[in-house]
């Protein structure tokens, strides 16, 4: 008699650690789905548009020029760029951490970003947050398939919209 009510107390005694295991593991994978964050939300969404034009700024009637003019072979590519942030990490719009790419060249913003007329704006947009401003680059004439690169240190992860 005794051994089968030893056998019956091993078998009720791994049973209840079988049990036991499986509620944890359990409790674990409730735990992680809760606190991963979707690809979606963790996510810098960045979207923009391209608007191109030969000068920028006031004209000066007495001078017959405009306050900046594209160079010769030259236009002004005006990025509008717009942020969504879901990311934990902020995503600057400080002109120097942006640049233009075009047939494998990398361009620089000009001078004309700080116009008036641009309406250029320098912020950090932080999660939750959406902004728009504009970034001028001075692009060859012939220019027709514009690209747009971040350079900020330790970026979120960006997805171009």
């Amino acid at each position: 008699m005794k051994k089968s009510n030893s056998r019956s107390a091993s078998a009720a005694l791994i049973i209840l650690v079988l049990i036991v295991i499986v509620a944890v593991v359990a409790a674990g994978f409730i735990l992680m789905s809760g606190s991963t964050p979707t690809t979606s939300s963790a996510a810098c969404h960045i979207d923009f548009k391209v608007t191109t034009t030969q000068h920028i700024g006031e004209y000066y009637s007495s001078l017959g020029v405009y306050q900046n003019e594209a160079g010769a072979g030259m236009k002004y590519a005006i990025y509008e760029i717009t942020v969504v942030n879901g990311a934990d990490k902020s995503l600057s719009l400080n002109a120097y951490f942006w640049e233009s790419v075009i047939s494998g060249v990398t361009y620089q913003h000009s001078v004309a970003t700080y116009d008036s007329s641009i309406g250029y704006q320098s912020v950090d947009v932080g999660k939750g947050g959406t902004f728009t401003t504009k970034i001028v680059f001075e692009v060859p004439s012939s220019s027709s398939l514009f690209s747009l690169r971040y350079t900020g240190l330790d970026p979120p992860r960006i997805i171009w919209d």
